[in-house]
C-alpha cells in the first residue's frame, strides 16, 4: 500500500488538468442563453478524503485517522464558472413555456488546474484553491441535449484538454460583496480586512480564547476573495421594470432606468456578518453601505415601438403599460462618494447592455423585445 501511495504521489502533476464528477442542479431562466449550476452559487466548496469514500484506500472503521487526511477544493473563479452557455432552441420544450426551470440530477464534469493550498475556516481541514476550466453536463433524463460523458469515479483524476468542452466565460452575476470589493477596486483603494474579519459570525460565535485566530483566518479568506475578483469583467444583475407606453411619442418609458435610479449595497450578509444585533451591528451595516449608480442609464430609458406593434400587446392595448424581467450588463466605470445614507461610497457601472423578457403569459403575447438592446 505504501509502495502504491508513493507511486500515485509521484505521479501527479501539478501543472496538469484535472476533473471531477459530481450530482447537482441548475436553472435555466427562459431567453437567457444559459444554464445556472448550482454547484457553483455562493462560496461552494467540494470536500473529498481518498481514505474515506475510495474503497481502495479506506481505512477500517472507526479507525479515527482519516479526518487529517480532510481536504476541500475551493473555486477561485466559481462566479465565472456558474454559467454555462447553450443555445435556446436545445432547451426541452418545458423550458419555453415559463420564466424559470430547475432542472436535478444533473452529471457536472468539472475540469480544473491547481492553483495552491491555504488553510480553511473549519478546523482540521485543509483546502486546496483550483481554477476550474471547463464545465461538462450529462442530462441523464435529458440525453437528446447534453453530450453524455463516460462513467466517472466521485474523485479527481486526470484528463487531456480535448476531453472536455465549454470554457469558463461569459458574464458574472452581481451580488453585494462583488459590489463592495469592486467599489475598492475601482477606488485604488483596499478594505480593512483586519476590522472585516472582526465583524463575521465566525469570530461572533467563536469561543473567546479562539477568537483571534478565527479573526485572522477570516481576514484572509475576504482578502482571497477580493484578488479573485477581476474588475475589468462584466457582470449581470437581473431586475424588473414598467413599461409606460406614451401615444404621442409612440415609445416605451423604462422606470428601471429614470435618472437618479440607484440600487443599495449591503455586503455584510454576503461576507458572512449576519447574526450581530443590536446598535453595534446597525453601526456596522451603515458604515458599509454602499450604492451602485448608472451614469449612461439615460440611453435605455425609453425604447421606440410603432403604435400598431404596440397595441397588438394585451396588456398594453388596455392599459398602456406592461411590465417585464430585465437583464442587464455592466461594467464598472468608477468610484465616489456616497450619499448620507449610504457612507461606504458610489459604485458607477455602465449599462452595456439589456435583456427585456415578458413578465407574465399575458405580457408574452407579440412581444416585440426578443433580443438584447445595446447603445
Amino acid at each position: 500500500m505504501a509502495a502504491e501511495l508513493r507511486q500515485r504521489y509521484e505521479d501527479v502533476d501539478p501543472q496538469g488538468l484535472y476533473a471531477f464528477a459530481t450530482v447537482t442542479m441548475m436553472t435555466y431562466a427562459r431567453g437567457s442563453g444559459r444554464l445556472d449550476l448550482h454547484l457553483f452559487r455562493g462560496d461552494t466548496v467540494m470536500s473529498f478524503n481518498p481514505f474515506t469514500h475510495d474503497p481502495e484506500w479506506r481505512f477500517p472503521y472507526g479507525h479515527g485517522q482519516e479526518v487529517h487526511y480532510n481536504r476541500n477544493l475551493e473555486f477561485i473563479n466559481h462566479q465565472q464558472a456558474r454559467f454555462v452557455p447553450v443555445a435556446d432552441e436545445r432547451m426541452p420544450s418545458d423550458a419555453s413555456r415559463q420564466p424559470e426551470t430547475t432542472y436535478s440530477d444533473i452529471m457536472a464534469t468539472v475540469a480544473f488546474r491547481f492553483v495552491d493550498t491555504v488553510p480553511h475556516h473549519e478546523e482540521r481541514r485543509k483546502a486546496v484553491r483550483v481554477m476550474v476550466e471547463a464545465v461538462s453536463l450529462d442530462g441523464r433524463n435529458h440525453q437528446s441535449w447534453f453530450v453524455r460523458n463516460r462513467p466517472l469515479p466521485n474523485r479527481p483524476f486526470r484528463v487531456a484538454a480535448a476531453e472536455v468542452t465549454a470554457p469558463v466565460a461569459g458574464p458574472i452575476d452581481f451580488d453585494d460583496a462583488l459590489g463592495f470589493f469592486l467599489y475598492h477596486h475601482a477606488a485604488g483603494t483596499t478594505p480593512d480586512f483586519e476590522a472585516l474579519g472582526q465583524l463575521t459570525d465566525a469570530v461572533w460565535t467563536a469561543p473567546q480564547f479562539e477568537k483571534p485566530t478565527v479573526a485572522r483566518r477570516e481576514a484572509e479568506r475576504l482578502r482571497r476573495s477580493f484578488e479573485s475578483v477581476d474588475p475589468e469583467a462584466t457582470y449581470v444583475i437581473h431586475t424588473n421594470t414598467f413599461l409606460h407606453y406614451d401615444l404621442e411619442t409612440e415609445r416605451f418609458k423604462l422606470s428601471a432606468f429614470e435618472p437618479g435610479t440607484v440600487i443599495y449595497i449591503e455586503p455584510l450578509f454576503r461576507l458572512g456578518v449576519t447574526g450581530r444585533r443590536g446598535t453595534a451591528g446597525d453601526r456596522a451595516r451603515h458604515a458599509y453601505r454602499h450604492v451602485m449608480q448608472f451614469p449612461n442609464a439615460d440611453r435605455y430609458q425609453y425604447l421606440a415601438l410603432p403604435r400598431d406593434q404596440a397595441a397588438a400587446m394585451p396588456q398594453v392595448y388596455r392599459e398602456a403599460r406592461t411590465r417585464a424581467n430585465v437583464r442587464v450588463e455592466l461594467r464598472v466605470a468608477g468610484a465616489g462618494p456616497g450619499p448620507r445614507n449610504a457612507p461606504g461610497g458610489a459604485l458607477a457601472m455602465n449599462v452595456q447592455s439589456i435583456h427585456l423578457t415578458p413578465h407574465n403569459e399575458e405580457a408574452a403575447v407579440n412581444w416585440p423585445f426578443n433580443s438584447p438592446i445595446r447603445r
